[in-house]
């Protein structure tokens, strides 16, 4: 996704699409039976939203797509979830499109958790890195940095810096709140995973105002693997081995926040 930015602050615009039909391609899941541990996965971008494009012509529709499906083998065979994409394919789906999807993909009700995939771009080449953001409650009034997913690349235009109600739109819906706490778990869970596994350094762990994150009725967290601006980082997520580890670390994130929250006597999901 294209972005201006720096290691300690981005700027970006905050983007709100129009809700549209949702497609049959939407959604697959590994395996059946509503009452299994479900999983979205949501591979950012896709059909004419290209998300941010590498110098040698890599999109971030294709690598977050190319991650999410080696995750969602990962958690069919050593988790035995139901998993959920929420795209399968090169095709455009708007935000409210996947929120609406999670919120039903465990038998017409919310899916247990859910992990955005992205890949980062600044203006700035030399800038490395993986993030995780997360909605939070706690931090909600003191945020003083508006970090925004631009989903929606031909409909940019419309969303300018100054065009949007930033506090009407981050109201967009109520219910991530109830999942705070369990976010940050998540995030957290996440961060430390892709920072054993991946070669290169964690950048944020960070509470953001972000569209799809507060749309979702589950424990959710968008990942961002890297910087197509930066050639090395380009470079890695063209390869399998890359896209096999960063799957592998989330497989592993995921299996310890699952555990943390087991721990857990209050947390109601389990």
């Amino acid at each position: 996704m294209r972005k201006r930015c720096s290691i300690n602050r981005l700027v970006v615009l905050f983007t709100v699409v129009a809700l549209t039909a949702v497609t049959p391609r939407a959604l697959t899941s590994s395996t059946s039976g509503v009452q299994q541990f479900c999983i979205v996965i949501d591979p950012g971008h896709g059909g004419r939203d290209s998300g941010s494009i590498g110098t040698n012509g890599l999109r971030e529709k294709t690598a977050s797509l190319d991650i999410a499906q080696r995750l969602k083998d990962l958690l069919a065979t050593q988790l035995r979830a139901r998993v959920v994409l929420t795209r399968l394919g090169d095709y455009y789906v708007s935000l409210e499109e996947r929120a609406k999807e999670a919120n039903r993909a465990k038998g017409g009700t919310p899916a247990d958790l859910l992990i955005s995939i992205h890949v980062n771009a600044c203006m700035e080449r030399t800038v490395n890195g993986f993030q995780v953001f997360y909605a939070s409650k706690r931090h909600e009034r003191d945020l003083d940095e508006i970090i925004q997913i631009d989903e929606a690349g031909t409909e940019r235009s419309e969303f300018r810096t100054g065009q949007v109600d930033v506090a009407q739109s981050a109201r967009w819906d109520s219910q991530w709140r109830k999942h705070s706490d369990a976010n940050e778990v998540l995030a957290s869970s996440v961060a430390d995973a892709l920072e054993k596994r991946l070669a290169m350094p964690k950048l944020q762990t960070s509470p953001a105002v972000l569209r799809l994150l507060r749309g979702v009725d589950m424990p959710a967290v968008l990942v961002e693997v890297g910087f197509m601006s930066n050639g090395s980082s380009e470079a890695m997520l063209s390869t399998e081995d890359f896209q096999d580890t960063c799957a592998q670390a989330l497989l592993e994130g995921i299996m310890d926040y699952r555990k943390a929250m087991l721990d857990r006597v209050s947390f109601e999901r389990w």
